[in-house]
């Protein structure tokens, strides 16, 4: 290995041990930091929700998925989400709207098991999409 010749096998033996002890010490180290992070419980929080492309512009996102703005963080949304045309006047695509949730969030995306959609506030006079058209 990295050792001097002239150090007995014994001396060689210790040091074998010392080097695998880092290295071991080392690998622990780098999976524990690779474990994913707990879920952020939320309980009764209030929380802005709307489409994920339409009004969150969130990048990558395809059709109409429901999402939620936390502490200006976009989060796309699953679970129990309520049933909801998103291109009504009223709708997530038209304009965003507060929730309040009980749910998880899971790295990247809020999972729902309770939400209620709260009563639209300021419905716009003239919707950026109608209820027939697709996008």
């Amino acid at each position: 290995m990295f050792l001097c010749r002239y150090q007995s096998d014994g001396q060689q033996n210790m040091l074998h041990a010392a080097h695998l002890k880092w290295l071991l010490m080392a690998l622990l180290f780098s999976v524990a930091s690779c474990q994913s992070e707990p879920a952020i419980v939320l309980t009764q929080q209030t929380i802005t929700v709307g489409c994920g492309r339409c009004i969150f512009d969130m990048e990558d996102v395809e059709g109409c998925p429901w999402a939620a703005e936390i502490d200006g963080s976009h989060y796309l949304m699953s679970g129990a989400l309520p049933d909801h045309n998103s291109h009504e006047s009223d709708g997530i695509c038209n304009m965003s709207r507060e929730a309040v949730v009980d749910g998880e969030i899971r790295g990247e995306e809020l999972v729902i098991s309770k939400m209620v959609l709260m009563p639209a506030q300021g419905i716009p006079d003239k919707p950026r999409f109608a209820p027939d058209e697709q996008h």
